[in-house]
């Protein structure tokens, strides 16, 4: 499904380069041959598709870093699979709406677990400013489904049709517009608070939303939902840092289809004074910006408000003028505990403790590219702390390649790991890895909490599990 453009030269010679092999059939895994893979070739001039061919290539021939000649490669006219136009639900032309197509397939040639549909996204089409229509390309498929869209209107359904089906009319249903005006203080950033609208039908209480938009307002406060279906409307005031906790609410808003509406209590709603902006910057303690740092917000009683990351160690927090506290964490640092901030905020996260593991002398022998690599894995919640002061799941040590060498890792927080031994190798940018278990308990680290060094000398994990290891991993 991807799509890479290329230019011929002078000749008329091309070249097509993969960052990796194509995608391999579940034989090739096997031991079996590759599957061919189709590659699409579709000649431009400007952005019109003039021309199309199909080369099937299979993957062997593209796995060597030599270049594999395919030959002379001839195009062929599109032909016209479907055209047509699109209008709304009272018979007027849309203008540049986006036409989905999806290839059906025979239902007496499909195999158990295969779909009938196919989304090919090759053949999209886009209606004219008469919203007029035409797919095209060179396909084998029977049968077609359509499937028109556009910003402010409502799904109309798809439409089946035949190949070469010409005057196909598909239709799109006009949605409802919702308008409204948040007033907020000048200096608040827009893009830190959110506004989302939640529709449901008229008179249903179940629940469930037909529609659901998130937006944030524009410079000046405005908020616009277009497309919304018929029903009845609420729009919920929150920002990211206080995750689900709402701000504003106003309900029973009345949506007509191909209408607008500007409910009174949303035009204008008044924010002012309710916010402030904190611009948090986050380093260890040797002074340096981190990086993979999680801030999750605490309201008054010590509840969870939100989880987000710090990119590069600097956010910027919307946070009401109430007691909210913030708890820093880093994978590799100690984490730290912020009380009611306001303005700039620096925190410093706390030196992280240091396990030195010390890599057998003597290690079963590995073949070609596979490699060993060890994980710390936490056992259990650590005793007497904070509950919210986690450590990651897995903490990755780095890579040991030879025996005899040392592993130094920095995790967050004391407490009880686990040593997890796995094999690994990397294969086209990817990394494959499977778990070393062997038949006795796995080596128990205990990082004591003071600052100091711990150095535990590891076990060599079990020969016949090493080999099982490998085996799964796959030649």
């Amino acid at each position: 499904g991807k799509v890479r453009p290329f230019r011929t030269d002078a000749s008329g010679v091309f070249t097509l380069e993969f960052g990796e092999a194509p995608a391999i059939g579940a034989e090739r895994k096997k031991g079996g041959p590759g599957v061919p893979e189709r590659v699409e070739l579709t000649l431009l001039e400007g952005v019109e598709r003039i021309a199309v061919a199909h080369l099937d290539v299979v993957p062997e021939a593209i796995e060597a870093d030599a270049p594999h000649p395919v030959g002379d490669v001839t195009f062929a006219a599109p032909t016209t699979i479907a055209e047509g136009t699109v209008v709304d639900d009272v018979g007027a032309p849309v203008r540049y709406a986006r036409v989905e197509v999806e290839q059906l397939r025979d239902l007496t040639l499909l195999k158990q677990g295969e779909n009938e549909a196919s989304r090919d996204s090759a053949l999209e089409a886009v209606a004219d400013e008469n919203g007029r229509f035409a797919v095209r390309g060179v396909r084998s498929a029977r049968r077609y489904r359509l499937l028109p869209t556009r910003a402010g209107y409502r799904d109309g359904g798809r439409v089946e049709v035949e190949a070469g089906a010409t005057d196909v009319r598909l239709t799109l249903r006009r949605g409802g517009v919702v308008e409204g005006r948040l007033l907020l203080d000048p200096d608040l950033p827009r893009d830190l608070v959110r506004a989302t609208l939640h529709v449901r039908r008229a008179g249903a209480n179940d629940g469930k939303s037909l529609f659901s938009r998130e937006t944030s307002p524009a410079a000046d406060g405005a908020l616009a939902w277009i497309g919304a279906p018929e029903g009845v409307g609420m729009v919920v005031i929150r920002t990211h840092a206080c995750g689900h906790r709402d701000f504003a609410k106003i309900d029973d808003i009345r949506i007509e289809a191909g209408g607008s509406s500007r409910d009174p209590r949303l035009d204008p709603l008044d924010l002012r004074g309710k916010f402030h902006v904190v611009e948090l910057s986050v380093v260890g303690s040797d002074g340096r910006r981190l990086g993979e740092v999680e801030v999750e917000t605490l309201d008054a009683d010590g509840k969870p408000l939100s989880k987000r990351g710090a990119d590069r160690g600097v956010t910027r927090l919307c946070l009401p003028f109430e007691p909210i506290d913030l708890r820093l964490w880093h994978p590799a640092y100690r984490p730290t505990f912020v009380a009611r901030p306001f303005g700039a905020v620096r925190a410093t996260l706390g030196s992280p403790f240091v396990v030195r593991l010390r890599a057998p002398q003597r290690l079963p022998a590995l073949q070609g590219d596979v490699e060993y690599v060890v994980d710390l894995v936490p056992t259990a919640p650590q005793q007497g702390r904070d509950p919210g002061m986690r450590t990651l799941a897995t903490q990755r040590v780095e890579r040991i390649v030879a025996p005899g060498r040392d592993a130094v890792v920095r995790v967050g927080a004391p407490g009880e790991y686990a040593v997890q031994w796995r094999v690994e190798r990397q294969r086209n940018k990817a990394i494959e890895a499977k778990n070393i278990e062997g038949p006795r308990p796995r080596d128990v680290v205990l990082v004591p909490d003071a600052d100091v060094e711990t150095t535990v000398d590891l076990r060599p994990p079990p020969e016949a599990a090493v080999q099982r290891a490998v085996q799964r991993l796959g030649p």
